[in-house]
């Protein structure tokens, strides 16, 4: 480790020298001038495109960002191209030129690359890996820091591991992870697209793709650390042993997801009620269920609680829903009458099925009122059953009121069977 600290420091006292010597070079001094001017004037110029291109064109803005993003780089290297170009016909040196040229047709791959890495963390560790590739491959000394990272080694068992190693293991793990990533959300899509395909399958084959994905580009970035697979036996043994203290409830939920998608008794889009819970299964998740409510809450449900506990599906083998509107009237009314107004006041609601047909039923005569069940059938839960209840007891009593049927309130008769002498009723 000395001499590789000895040799790093001279090739630093090197290329100090040689920067100090060119310092003193009118020739260079002439192209770096030339490059600043050029620079400046990129500036200048990707800052008055960006301005005249928003005015006259009517872009998406994710086309604009990353014009915007490349713009200044590709100016300077179309002006370091042609000055480099001048310069080699004029036969004046140009090696700084040529190295500005370079670092700029890298800056324009970079912004391109960059561009769609949405994490910012991701985004300036790549950068930073990047910049110093792009700043010694433009220098001629890229092969010098390979040899001189692939130096710094240590050997663990049967394993060397470089900092040259981890360094390309990192971009491959970005690159491979940033793939897989993409092509999972791109299966993902076409699944969801698939009307063929059942819900559940649906988010099953979504699930054992992402996992056949990532579980593929770990082992390649093991293969490539050159670590065998034999040293993760006992990896797999306290694996085992964390299962069975401390990650069990995890282990069960995720479990308890895989049965819920192949038995299917809950998939996306279902009207489902857990406990106080009511709402639409929104997604099925490795370890929750998320329900969404009626008035937009959204809750996440263990997996293994829909598993253990009641659950009442309301969508499971088809979308009819049944639920009655109750409603009492007076002994006073014609019931024959009440029975007609209330067969009649669903006839021109949308919701309401007509087969199965509504049904009206006089289910009781009660203390202070004689009461009827009316029966309806809805083929959309996910809209919600308390609103359309809502709408046919509000038909219910507007009809009541154009044919002067009344809905009672509780009454109760007092029959005094003895009163003492002493008291005394007012008389009138």
């Amino acid at each position: 480790m000395p001499n590789r600290l000895i040799e790093l420091q001279n090739w630093f006292s090197e290329t100090v020298n040689s920067i100090w010597l060119n310092l003193q070079d009118v020739n260079f001094l002439l192209q770096a001038a030339i490059v600043a001017a050029i620079l400046f004037v990129s500036i200048f110029l990707a800052k008055l495109f960006k301005r005249v291109i928003h005015q006259k064109t009517q872009w998406d803005s994710v086309y604009l960002k990353f014009f915007y993003s490349i713009a200044f780089p590709l100016v300077a290297y179309l002006l370091l191209l042609i000055s480099e170009s001048i310069l080699s016909a004029l036969e004046f040196p140009a090696q700084l030129v040529r190295v500005f040229l370079s670092l700029m047709a890298l800056f324009v791959v970079i912004r391109i690359v960059t561009f769609f890495i949405k994490n910012q963390v991701i985004k300036k560790i790549v950068l930073v890996f990047a910049w110093i590739t792009a700043i010694f491959y433009s220098i001629k000394k890229l092969d010098e820091l390979t040899v001189f990272l692939d130096n710094l080694a240590v050997n663990i068992s049967d394993v060397r591991i470089s900092v040259l190693m981890l360094v390309k293991t990192f971009i491959l793990v970005l690159l491979l992870g940033g793939l897989a990533s993409r092509l999972a959300k791109f299966i993902e899509k076409r699944l969801f697209a698939a009307r063929s395909i059942k819900p559940s399958l649906q988010v099953l084959l979504n699930k054992v793709s992402k996992a056949l994905l990532f579980i593929i580009v770990f082992f390649i970035v093991i293969s490539n650390l050159g670590i065998k697979l034999t040293a993760f036996a006992f990896i797999t043994g306290a694996l085992g042993i964390g299962v069975g203290f401390g990650l069990q409830k995890v282990v069960s939920n995720l479990i308890s997801g895989l049965i819920l998608l192949l038995d299917e008794s809950i998939k996306p889009g279902d009207v489902v009620e857990v406990e106080d819970t009511y709402g639409w299964v929104k997604k099925m998740g490795a370890r929750y269920t998320s329900v969404i409510s009626r008035d937009g809450k959204e809750f996440l449900i263990p997996n293994e609680h829909l598993i253990t506990n009641q659950v009442v599906n309301w969508s499971h083998s088809d979308n009819f829903v049944r639920f009655k509107a109750e409603v009492g009237v007076s002994y006073n009314s014609d019931i024959h009458l009440v029975m007609d107004i209330l067969n009649k006041v669903t006839e021109k609601m949308p919701r309401i099925l007509h087969e199965p047909a509504p049904n009206v039923l006089l289910s009781e005569f009660g203390d202070s009122s004689i009461n009827f069940v009316l029966n309806c059938w809805i083929s959309d839960p996910q809209n919600g059953i308390a609103n359309i209840k809502s709408e046919i007891l509000i038909k219910i009593w507007d009809e009541f009121k154009k044919h002067d049927i009344e809905i009672p309130f509780p009454q109760q008769d007092l029959h005094i069977r003895s009163v003492s002498q002493n008291v005394k009723f007012p008389t009138s």
